[in-house]
C-alpha cells in the first residue's frame, strides 16, 4: 500500500514558555522530519502551571517553517492536536499527554529527560504509568536511565543524548567576570 498523506507527527512538550534547552530539543527533532518526505511535524507547547508564551519563543518558533501550537496542559487544545496526530512523541511522561496518546490508540514515543524520583507520590505513580504507556523510551542519559529502569533497559527503551542547534554565534563579552558554561550541570 502506497500512502500519499504524510504522517502526522506530534512532538508535544512542557514548557515555561520561554526558549532554553527543551525547546531547543524539541526544535532539533522536529527539524530533522520537516524536510524528510512523507511526515508533517508540529510541535505542541504546554505551557506549564503559571507560564506564559514569551514574544521571544514565538519569534524563534515562527522562523522556523514547523507548524506549532500552544497548549494548557490537560486541556481540550491538548486533546484535538493528540487526536490530530498518528504518532506521538512526548518530552518526559506527562500523564495528560500519555494517557491521551494511549485513549486514542496513538503510538507513543517517550524521552526520558528528568529523572525518576524516589519520594512516593501520586505524581510519582502518574509518572511510572505513563512511562509504561510508552512503545518506546529515550533516555538521554544512562544516570537517567538507571533511575527509571535500575534492572538494565526493558524492550523498547534505549539511551540516546538529546541534541539540539546552538543559536545564532553572538559575540561573546569577554570583560565579564564570572564564566561561561556551555554543557549541562547534573
Amino acid at each position: 500500500m502506497n500512502r500519499v498523506d504524510p504522517i502526522r507527527v506530534l512532538i508535544a512538550t512542557p514548557t515555561q514558555g520561554r526558549y532554553g534547552g527543551l525547546e531547543a530539543f524539541v526544535f532539533a527533532l522536529a527539524e530533522s522530519l520537516v524536510d524528510e518526505p512523507g511526515f508533517a511535524p508540529c510541535v505542541c507547547f504546554k505551557l506549564v502551571k503559571g507560564a506564559t508564551f514569551q514574544s521571544e519563543l514565538r519569534s524563534r518558533c515562527e522562523e522556523r517553517r514547523i507548524p506549532f501550537t500552544v497548549v494548557p496542559r490537560a486541556s481540550r487544545e491538548l486533546w484535538a492536536k493528540l487526536r490530530w496526530a498518528e504518532i506521538v512523541h512526548g518530552q518526559n511522561p506527562s500523564p495528560d499527554v500519555a494517557f491521551g496518546a494511549r485513549l486514542l490508540g496513538r503510538p507513543l514515543l517517550l524521552t526520558m529527560i528528568n529523572h525518576h524520583s524516589d519520594r512516593p507520590s501520586l505524581h510519582t505513580r502518574l509518572w511510572d504509568c505513563a512511562a509504561r504507556a510508552a512503545l518506546a523510551r529515550c533516555y538521554i542519559s544512562d544516570f537517567v536511565r538507571q533511575t527509571w529502569e535500575p534492572d538494565g533497559l526493558r524492550p523498547g527503551s534505549q539511551v540516546m543524548p538529546a541534541v539540539s542547534q546552538l543559536p545564532p554565534a553572538r559575540d561573546l563579552d569577554w570583560n565579564r567576570a564570572g564564566f561561561y558554561f556551555i554543557g549541562r550541570w547534573i
